[in-house]
């Protein structure tokens, strides 16, 4: 009979706990202002015929003011490497206008548009780049995220035209990111490593990669 009472006891402690992390979860989506994430990672890209091959250190960061759950979003994106043949690759955007949807405790949905400034010495000119990028960041469990990203750019001029299915160059990628989440008081912070399979085209080639890297994001 002790054992019984025991038992029961343990089962209504585990759901009044269960009922105040609920509740908790709750009142942070409902008080949420943004939902936001920044990383940096590494990206090793090459051509499906191999005659050239392109590494370099990127980094990317997204806030989407919510009201509650729709909002305005700005991004960042900057990337520098080195290319094969002998070459070096730079781009730098800012992403001003854009739109985001919240989902979940903070993951989100969200397309910005922007320009900014890039190139490949020897082999893409140095031009004014204008992106439109889309991002889709779900997060299946607290431990785990499902990454789909797409980017369509067009420039002034330099670059050839219908280079890609849509504008002057294409990107889309589709990945992982693996870690874990804190929830604290009015808020919620996540990171973890994530990998990302992409593929591009530009100047009539198609380019396809592999992307490492680390992610920081939360929601407040």
């Amino acid at each position: 009979m002790k054992r019984l009472l025991l038992v029961a006891l343990a089962a209504l402690a585990a759901s009044d706990a269960h009922a105040r992390d609920r509740h908790d979860d709750e009142r942070l989506l409902d008080e949420r202002k943004a939902v936001g994430d920044a990383a940096l990672f590494f990206r090793g890209m090459t051509t499906r015929d191999a005659q050239a091959l392109s590494l370099s250190m990127d980094a990317r960061a997204t806030l989407t003011a919510v009201g509650h759950r729709f909002g305005p979003a700005i991004a960042a994106d900057w990337e520098l490497g080195l290319t094969r043949p002998l070459g070096s690759t730079y781009d730098l955007h800012l992403h001003p206008v854009g739109l985001g949807l919240a989902i979940g405790t903070h993951g989100s949905f969200v397309v910005t548009g922007g320009a900014g400034l890039g190139g490949v010495t020897g082999r893409l000119p140095f031009d004014l780049e204008l992106p439109v990028a889309a991002r889709l960041a779900l997060d299946l469990t607290d431990r785990a995220r499902l990454l789909v990203d797409a980017r369509a750019m067009w420039t002034l001029d330099g670059r050839d035209r219908n280079a890609a299915a849509l504008g002057d160059e294409t990107r889309l990628g589709i990945g992982a990111r693996f870690g874990r989440t804190w929830r604290e008081y009015r808020m919620t912070d996540a990171g973890g490593y994530f990998f990302r399979l992409e593929r591009t085209e530009r100047m009539g080639a198609t380019h396809l990669g592999l992307v490492l890297g680390y992610e920081l994001g939360g929601a407040f």
